[in-house]
C-alpha cells in the first residue's frame, strides 16, 4: 500500500469515527433523567416485520428501509406512583421499579395470568454506556386461569453491545447506542392443588440447580436502539425461541419503531431531551434538520451502479469550496471504496468509484465535506 492510499484510508477511518462517536460521554449515555419511563407518557409504536439486529461493536451502520405501510399501531401507557412504574400494553400490565441505580422488572399480569418475580429481573442500570452490562438470576411465581400454578427460574443479562448510526430510508440517525437483553428461563406449571410441594429460593445456586433440572423453557432476545436526545428507543427488535431437550427453535419475532419525529409529535414536553438536541445541533453533531439539512454543501445526482455491481458513478454539485471525501461501505460496515479531493472551488463534478467487491443488496455512500456529512443508500 503506497503512502497516498494509506493516508486516504486513515482519513476515512478517522472522519467516520469522529462522525459516529463524537460526544461519547454525553450523546451516547443512557441516563435516568433522559431515558427512564415517565409517568403520563402515551406511546404509539409501529409494529413492523422483524429487523435483524445486525452487527455489534463500534462504528456500526444499521439499515431499515423506512417502510411502515404494513405497520400496526401498538399503544403503551406509562403510570408512575411512589417509585412503582406500570406499563399497559396490549391488555398486559408490566410492573417495574428502581433498585438502587437499576431498573427491575417485577412481573406482569393480564386477564388470565399473574406472575411476580421475587427480587426482580434486572433490565438496565443508570447511567449505561457502550460496554456496560448488568445481569443476574431471578425466580418468580404466579397463577394461570386460577387452575395452574406458575413457577419460573431464569437469568437475564443486558449489555450495551454497539454504537453507530441507523439509516432509516433517506434519514440517518446518529448518536445511537444499542442494548441487547438476553433472557432465558425454565418453568413448571402444576395444577394449583398440587403445587404445595414446590418451594422457591432466590439464591443463585438454587436457581441454577432448578434451571439445570428442567429441559423445557424459553429465551428472549431484545435489542433496543437509543438515540441521543430522545427518551425511548427509536427501534426495538424482539425474538423468542423455545428451549427443548433437542436444542432451541424459533417461536416468534417482531420489531417496533418509535422514530424521532413521532416522539417529538406525540409525547408530552421533554425539556431535558430538548436541551440535548439543541446542544447536538449547536455542535453540528446531531442529525441535520430543517435549514441545516438544506445547507449541506454537496448535492448528489445521477447516481448509478455499474452493470457488474463493482462501481458507482454520480455527479455532485459543490455549493461552497472545500475538500471532499467519498467513502462507500457495504452492509457489513466494511470500507470498499474511497476517494479524497483537496480544496475544490464551487461547481459541478463527476465521480466514478471502483469497488473492491460486488456487494449484495445495497451500499452506503458517505459524503464528507468541511466537517459535515451525509449518507445515501445506493441499491446495487
Amino acid at each position: 500500500m503506497n503512502k497516498q492510499k494509506l493516508q486516504l484510508r486513515l482519513a476515512c477511518s478517522a472522519l467516520l469515527c469522529s462522525l459516529v462517536c463524537a460526544h461519547h460521554t454525553s450523546a451516547q449515555t443512557i441516563t435516568k433523567p433522559l431515558n427512564s419511563y415517565r409517568g403520563g407518557d402515551e406511546i404509539t409504536r409501529l409494529r413492523v416485520p422483524y429487523v435483524d439486529p445486525g452487527s455489534k461493536g463500534e462504528n456500526c451502520i444499521w439499515e431499515y428501509d423506512g417502510c411502515v405501510s404494513n405497520g400496526k399501531e401498538c399503544k403503551l401507557t406509562v403510570s408512575a406512583e411512589n417509585g412503582a412504574i406500570t406499563c399497559l400494553e396490549n391488555h398486559n400490565l408490566y410492573h417495574y421499579s428502581m433498585k438502587g441505580d437499576s431498573l427491575m422488572n417485577n412481573g406482569f399480569e393480564n386477564r388470565t395470568t399473574r406472575l411476580d418475580y421475587l427480587n426482580g429481573q434486572p433490565v438496565l442500570k443508570y447511567p449505561f454506556v457502550y460496554g456496560d452490562s448488568i445481569g443476574g438470576y431471578y425466580c418468580g411465581k404466579g397463577v394461570y386461569s386460577d387452575r395452574l400454578a406458575l413457577f419460573v427460574w431464569g437469568k437475564s443479562y443486558t449489555v450495551a453491545d454497539a454504537k453507530g448510526v441507523l439509516v432509516n430510508g433517506n434519514d440517518t440517525l446518529r448518536n445511537i447506542v444499542r442494548t441487547h437483553q438476553h433472557v432465558e428461563f425454565r418453568r413448571k406449571t402444576p395444577v394449583v392443588s398440587q403445587s404445595g410441594g414446590i418451594r422457591l429460593y432466590d439464591s443463585e445456586d438454587s436457581i441454577k440447580a432448578a434451571i439445570d433440572s428442567i429441559s423445557a423453557g424459553m429465551t428472549e432476545d431484545r435489542y433496543r436502539w437509543y438515540m441521543a436526545g430522545y427518551r425511548y428507543p427509536v427501534m426495538e427488535s424482539v425474538s423468542y425461541s423455545r428451549i427443548t431437550a433437542d436444542g432451541t427453535e424459533p417461536y416468534s419475532s417482531m420489531t417496533y419503531m418509535f422514530l424521532p419525529d413521532e416522539q417529538k409529535a406525540t409525547l408530552q414536553p421533554d425539556k431535558d431531551n430538548e436541551r440535548v438536541r439543541e446542544q447536538l445541533a449547536e455542535n453540528a453533531d446531531g442529525n441535520p434538520s430543517g435549514d441545516a439539512a438544506d445547507k449541506f454543501p454537496v448535492e448528489l445526482s445521477d447516481i448509478e451502479s455499474g452493470a457488474d455491481g463493482k462501481s458507482i458513478s454520480f455527479s455532485y454539485t459543490l455549493s461552497e469550496s472545500g475538500s471532499v471525501l467519498f467513502c462507500v461501505y457495504d452492509s457489513n460496515s466494511r470500507l470498499i471504496s474511497s476517494v479524497s479531493h483537496g480544496s475544490q472551488p464551487e461547481g459541478t463534478y463527476t465521480e466514478h468509484l471502483t469497488l473492491k467487491c460486488a456487494p449484495n443488496g445495497s451500499v452506503m455512500l458517505h459524503t464528507i465535506v468541511n466537517g459535515q456529512s451525509k449518507i445515501v443508500k445506493v441499491k446495487m
